[in-house]
């Protein structure tokens, strides 16, 4: 008797186990969606041609932000990802490749080396620090904000011309259209085109005054 009591207990745990083991089974693990920005170089007409070249250095990051986890933020002192949606890479590298194609498509500049490219003949090296970069959950509205500093750093020859360094920090806060990460995207996106424009009219602009000088 005591076998066969011992046998239906063994049973009677089988099947309660048994359709918790099947059910995980059939389940898919949820998708991960991964975002990037997307908006078109910045479009310049009519500037004659600096004869200087760039070499763009890998941008660093704020440690809050140095994950491809999309960072959302809703009361002060607090940050959170989520778990289902990524950025595609680092936001450090979408912002270097960014600003490097955006100089370089400008014409702007005699030439634009992107990291890893020959370092010869370069006039400027262009690096910085993403300081914000994340999604901020207002009370009525969504809004994804990006702040980034960058330092130009003069070379041999700049130097010997009288070039200084230059520094300056941009920050952008735009709208969400809706609250979900792929608007987030986009939001940072028309930040990072605004950025960029700003950034490709400053260097312009310093790096002509010092020509003259």
């Amino acid at each position: 008797m005591c076998i066969k009591k011992n046998i239906l207990i063994l049973f009677v745990i089988f099947l309660l186990f048994t359709p918790a083991s099947c059910m995980n089974l059939k389940q898919p693990n949820p998708e991960i969606e991964h975002y990037t920005l997307e908006y078109d170089s910045p479009v310049y007409s009519g500037k004659e041609q600096l004869p200087c070249i760039i070499k763009l250095e890998n941008f660093k990051i704020s440690p809050l932000y140095d994950t491809t986890g999309i960072i959302y933020r809703k009361d002060a002192f607090e940050r959170d990802a989520y778990t289902y949606y990524r950025w595609s890479v680092n936001p450090a590298d979408i912002i270097t490749y960014l600003i490097g194609r955006d100089l370089k498509n400008s014409g702007l500049f005699k030439g634009v080396l992107l990291p890893g490219e020959r370092d010869k003949g370069i006039t400027f090296r262009l690096g910085g620090i993403v300081d914000e970069f994340y999604e901020f959950d207002g009370d009525k509205e969504w809004s994804g904000v990006l702040s980034l500093s960058i330092t130009l750093t003069p070379e041999r020859k700049a130097k010997k011309a009288g070039m200084e360094m230059f520094q300056k920090t941009y920050s952008v806060t735009e709208k969400c259209e809706k609250k979900n990460p792929a608007s987030l995207a986009g939001a940072l996106s028309k930040a990072m085109e605004k950025v960029s424009r700003e950034i490709s009219d400053d260097l312009c602009e310093f790096i002509s005054r010092g020509l003259e000088n």
